[in-house]
């Protein structure tokens, strides 16, 4: 098995006449302008023209990036195969079939597919996220790509152990990828960072691999409000000493347009001293800047993406399912009777959340029902500030908000101030996946916000 590293969570696999390609994403930007690759890749569109299959972990754009995929050449693009998991919308699947590309094949969830003679893979959905892991089995060696796969528990990590038996390369990411605290908190996000390490030597020490591949990580958060974010980064040095030291594995760090043949000795030293490098340079390098959006635009943005929020659901249920999100018992012990009456009142008026739009230097209350509407309360008071671009991109797809939780170009007004927000954001990505409020999914849901609003646990985001 031959590796190639292209840049971040991409690279090439070859054995047995395929050349597979994972999570392209070449140049540009990710996340409404916010996230850049930290060095620059030397594989180029070009070069697809040996590739004979993408395979995409999941939507989100440092994986799924629809800028490399248009610019490969069309006739390219008409002789390589895409494979992706099983989903319930097909976005991913229609979008590259209406490219030309060769063919597009949904995996099957937990079976082995065979790609050529000896060069077999099983790509398996991550239960209850929208990413997948993908496993390949070829006669030279076996490699596990978890890529961002929140693999938090050591159970998790055993069950996709059993299922895929022992492997000799595990690729996965290392670094924090998402908002993780505001501008002042940067020993939160240096905290952050280290526990994303800590999964990795985790994942290590699970699985057993000869060799780990740390990926997913390579980036830099290049908008002007959220350059902040780039000094939680741990130096990638320190990453792959910690990786040796905490498991028998031993780390590859690879630059884009490294080569190795696993088994073999690769030195990472000149991997390392380019990346110190880059992450040297980020500090100087030119940011976006944000553009400002009218307060009409912004709350018609808004009031659209309410309405895309339901749309296709019985307006009963995603009222129910909207009240259930927004349930909160706010440093009260009324359990579970407190919550189910709260839930009853909420169900008529879901609870708003508050945004301080800092180039309006006006507040809003938003909810999923009727979008945005100015009030007056002061920005210490509100659960979020931002910017009106940023909040426009929110609202302007139903994926929209889960990106702003991603490239972090927010400030939380108080602890978990975010938190009611960003379930309104989770509900329209899970209406954007093809996912509707159904009666019989209704009772489950509403439980498990009850629980959550009296012992509320966070979340932890991954790209």
């Amino acid at each position: 098995m031959r590796i190639e590293f292209v840049n971040h969570a991409s690279f090439v696999i070859e054995a047995q006449g395929v050349r597979l390609i994972s999570d392209p994403w070449l140049d540009g930007t990710a996340f409404d302008e916010s996230w850049a690759l930290l060095a620059r890749s030397t594989f180029r569109h070009a070069d697809f023209a040996s590739i004979t299959h993408i395979w995409f972990s999941h939507e989100h754009p440092d994986h799924f990036h629809p800028p490399t995929l248009r610019r490969i050449p069309p006739e390219v693009r008409a002789r390589i195969t895409v494979l992706y998991q099983r989903t319930v919308d097909r976005k991913v699947v229609e979008f590259c079939a209406d490219l030309g590309f060769a063919a597009v094949r949904e995996l099957p969830p937990d079976e082995w597919v065979e790609l050529a003679p000896g060069f077999d893979v099983l790509c398996t959905p991550f239960a209850g996220f929208q990413d997948s892991w993908l496993c390949v089995r070829t006669p030279g060696a076996t490699l596990l790509n978890l890529n961002d796969c929140p693999v938090f528990e050591r159970e998790q990590a055993r069950a996709i152990r059993h299922r895929v038996g022992p492997i000799d390369v595990l690729a996965t990411q290392f670094s924090i990828s998402a908002w993780d605290g505001n501008a002042e908190e940067l020993a939160r996000r240096r905290s952050g960072a280290r526990k994303m390490l800590a999964r990795a030597i985790m994942h290590c020490q699970e699985f057993e691999p000869r060799y780990v591949l740390p990926i997913a990580s390579y980036v830099w958060f290049c908008h002007e409000e959220n350059a902040f974010m780039n000094e939680g980064f741990l130096p990638l040095a320190e990453v792959v000493g910690e990786l040796a030291r905490g498991s028998r594995a031993k780390p590859v760090p690879m630059y884009p347009g490294d080569v190795w043949s696993v088994g073999q000795d690769l030195d990472p030293e000149p991997a390392l001293a380019r990346y110190a490098r880059d992450q040297a340079e980020v500090a100087t390098r030119p940011r976006a800047a944000a553009r400002r959006v009218g307060p009409e635009e912004l709350i018609a943005e808004s009031r659209k993406y309410a309405r895309a929020m339901s749309a296709g659901s019985d307006p009963l249920r995603h009222r129910l399912r909207c009240a259930a999100a927004s349930v909160r018992l706010r440093g009260r012990r009324a359990g579970r009777l407190g919550a189910l009456a709260t839930l009853a009142w909420r169900a008529l008026s879901p609870e708003p959340a508050t945004i301080h739009v800092v180039d309006h230097a006006q507040s809003y209350a938003f909810d999923p029902l009727r979008g945005l509407v100015p009030i007056e309360r002061d920005a210490a008071r509100c659960d979020v500030s931002l910017s009106s671009q940023a909040l426009a991109y929110a609202f302007r797809f139903l994926w929209g908000g889960e990106t702003l939780l991603f490239n972090g170009r927010f400030r939380e007004g108080r602890a978990d101030g975010k938190a009611l927000l960003f379930d309104y954001f989770h509900l329209a990505g899970a209406r954007n996946s093809g996912a509707t409020a159904r009666w019989s999914s209704l009772p489950l849901d509403i439980a498990r916000r009850v629980r959550r609003s009296v012992v509320r646990r966070p979340r932890v985001p991954t790209s």
